[in-house]
């Protein structure tokens, strides 16, 4: 009996070794991950501010660091919605070609199935599809999913206001109905509605804004502000 006893006191204590190394294993592989992720993340950071990647060097490190984290944990949404964003800001910069932009929506489309409530991936991922075939009926459906899980979410509002100015001359009723309301949430953030005009310049449709803001009693709040003052003269 003592020695049934001592056996089982043996396995137990052999389990809790087994258990107690394997979660040290996992918790260093998640140390690594993040600290990899960290890296690339700070990378996007400095982009984004700048607007423009330094250099390839620069791009080379974030995307070796993401790949990296993503070794250590492939099914981490955050990590694969990261590495999506470091190709798109490689193909901006023309440090990878522009048929990689096919490999950025089927990582968004991965990120997705490990957190498909993220409604900024799934305006990325609009704005991608949107980049290789327009405003399409496959396009509209990621907006939707966007607008569903982030209706309020200052980000996404944006991505699908730019993406629909963008392709301002394709959308039917039910898109225009809905460009024209998300124009009205910018009513009482001039800041955001300052970049939206810029890029409106840029796209050739800012008049289009700015008739709206001069004529339409829905942005009166607006019709002595700096922002019309200095866009729409």
């Amino acid at each position: 009996m003592k020695k049934l006893n001592s056996s089982v006191t043996d396995f137990c204590i052999s389990l809790l070794i087994i258990l107690t190394l394997a979660f040290a294993f996992i918790s260093f592989q998640w140390a690594l991950a993040s600290m990899w992720y960290f890296n690339a993340s700070y990378h996007i950071d400095e982009w984004s501010r700048s607007e423009l990647v330094d250099n390839r060097r620069d791009y080379d490190d974030a995307l070796l660091a993401i790949n990296k984290a993503i070794s250590y944990s492939s099914e981490n949404p955050h990590y694969l919605h990261t590495k999506g964003k470091i190709i798109h800001w490689g193909i901006i910069s023309k440090f990878e070609k522009q048929h990689k932009i096919k490999e950025i929506k089927e990582i968004y489309k991965t990120s997705l199935i490990y957190r498909e409530s993220w409604p900024i991936v799934w305006s990325d991922l609009a704005r991608i599809n949107s980049l290789i075939e327009g405003l399409s009926i496959e396009t509209q459906s990621y907006i939707d999913k966007a607008l569903f899980y982030g209706p309020y979410k200052k980000e996404v509002i944006l991505e699908v206001f730019d993406i629909y100015m963008q392709n301002l001359s394709d959308l039917n009723s039910t898109q225009t109905l809905l460009f024209y309301k998300l124009l009205e949430s910018f009513t009482n953030h001039p800041h955001l509605l300052k970049n939206i005009l810029i890029n409106a310049e840029e796209y050739g449709v800012a008049h289009i804004i700015c008739i709206q803001i001069k004529f339409n009693q829905k942005y009166k709040s607006l019709s002595s502000s700096w922002v019309k003052n200095e866009y729409c003269k």
